[in-house]
């Protein structure tokens, strides 16, 4: 069944300090995340083309909220709507850092875990009808970039 919402997420982090110490970038699972920003529109098919109706755009928890009530609230959420996820750098930051994370405070995220198939899921790289890394389409995994023509460079 095609998907009928997208949600593009960004997430912001600081280093948890319990876990990590010194000012370089700490490895993934010690990035601890205060924020977790989205937009979500509803998608529209006509012929081979879609458009997107804007339904929200937020920041979701409260300013009181730990990051283990911000991790719960956001996965039940996604869990609720199972939306196309568009993210900029996800599959190798935003997703894996909030996974370590709600593994971390025992937070359920089974759709975005089992989401699919073994090739129809959130974290398999080449499917784009459930996720969109934006950063895979600007920097190819060969070196190739685009300069935002639509036109995409070599790396050499």
């Amino acid at each position: 069944m095609p998907l009928t919402s997208v949600m593009v997420v960004d997430i912001e982090t600081i280093p948890d300090r319990a876990h990590h110490e010194g000012d370089d970038f700490p490895i993934l699972p010690f990035h601890q995340v205060v924020a977790i920003g989205f937009l979500e529109a509803n998608i529209e098919r006509s012929g081979e083309g879609e458009t997107y109706t804007l339904q929200q755009l937020r920041c979701g928890g409260e300013t009181d909220f730990s990051e283990a009530q911000l991790l719960d609230g956001f996965f039940r959420y996604f869990e609720r709507s199972k939306p196309r996820l568009v993210t900029y750098n996800g599959r190798a930051f935003d997703l894996p850092v909030l996974k370590y994370r709600a593994m971390k405070h025992g937070v359920q995220a089974p759709w975005l875990q089992k989401g699919g198939d073994r090739f129809s899921n959130y974290s398999y790289r080449t499917h784009a009808s459930d996720a969109a890394d934006c950063s895979s389409v600007i920097v190819n995994t060969d070196g190739s970039w685009s300069d935002g023509s639509g036109r995409f460079h070599g790396h050499g």
